[in-house]
Order: C-alpha cells, then sequence, then structure tokens
C-alpha cells in the first residue's frame, strides 16, 4: 500500500514538473512591425529557455516584454549588442561605425519611420548599456522600437523564434 502511494505521489510530482515546464510556446503577431519577414496575424514558435543557457545575437528575432505597455510581449529583431554604438547616415543603419545591412531579408534599416513624431526618436549615437539590447522591427517604416524607447533590458527577453 505504502508503495502504490509512493508511486502515485512521485507520478504526480512528476506530471507538475513536466507541465509547469512547458509554457505555451506559440505566439500571434499583432502588428506589422516584422513584415515582410512575419505578417501581422501569422502564428510563430519561440525556444522559451534557450537565453537561459545562451546570451541573444545580433539579426535573432526575440520576443520580449514591452517598455511602454505592461504584461504584452512584442517581438523584434536584434541588432545592437551591450556596449555597441548604434547610430545611422542616409545609407542606414551603422555599428561602431560599420555598415550594417541585413541583405538575407533586403531590410534598409534607417532612423526615422513614418508612423513616429521624429521628436521622440531617442539620441543618436546610441550606446546600448551593458546588459541590453538595441532591438528593430523589419519594417521600419511601421515599428515603434528601439529608436523610440531606447534599448531593452536582457531580463525583459525571453524567447528566441523559430525559424519555419
Amino acid at each position: 500500500m505504502n508503495t502504490t502511494k509512493t508511486i502515485v505521489a512521485i507520478s504526480f510530482m512528476i506530471i507538475i514538473v513536466i507541465v509547469s515546464s512547458c509554457r505555451n510556446n506559440s505566439f500571434t503577431m499583432s502588428s506589422g512591425a516584422m513584415e515582410p519577414t512575419i505578417k501581422n496575424g501569422e502564428i510563430i514558435y519561440a525556444d522559451l529557455n534557450i537565453f537561459k543557457e545562451q546570451l541573444p545575437n545580433r539579426w535573432d528575432i526575440v520576443i520580449f516584454h514591452s517598455p511602454t505597455m505592461p504584461n504584452t510581449d512584442w517581438l523584434m529583431r536584434i541588432v545592437g549588442l551591450p556596449g555597441e554604438t548604434v547610430s545611422y547616415d542616409s545609407l542606414g543603419l551603422l555599428i561602431n561605425g560599420e555598415r550594417m545591412s541585413n541583405d538575407k531579408n533586403r531590410i534598409h534599416y534607417k532612423l526615422y519611420c513614418l508612423n513616429v513624431d521624429s521628436s521622440r526618436i531617442i539620441q543618436h549615437p546610441y550606446i546600448v548599456p551593458e546588459d541590453q539590447y538595441y532591438l528593430l522591427g523589419d519594417n521600419v517604416d511601421d515599428s515603434f522600437d528601439s529608436r523610440v524607447w531606447g534599448s531593452i533590458s536582457k531580463d525583459k527577453i525571453f524567447g528566441l523564434v523559430k525559424k519555419q
């Protein structure tokens, strides 16, 4: 009888551990900020444990807690890493003075976006603080991103979008 109770108790604890570690890893994109890479309404999947083991990399598309809307998760692309200087010129994005382009997706990053008042753009060149990341939407004309609110703390980034 004690053996049966022990087996049931252990089985129950294993189920609790599995259920609590299997956080839902699907998200629905609810804006056009990442188009054409990820379309508004598209369902994406993310690895929610990867950043417990490794740091984010440039060009990763990550899920993070919004800096302006509490309890809202957003996704964007990392372009600037901790300690780097982000700036723009007429040809686009520079990191530490080196031209950056995301040729794979043919994205031309620029300082100003059509849907944001230019007086709200943060001062550039911008030095990304330690343990923070500079994020941009792929739809540069319709993305409320680090150009406006600055960098995001590493502890706000919690998922890596998986390639489909």
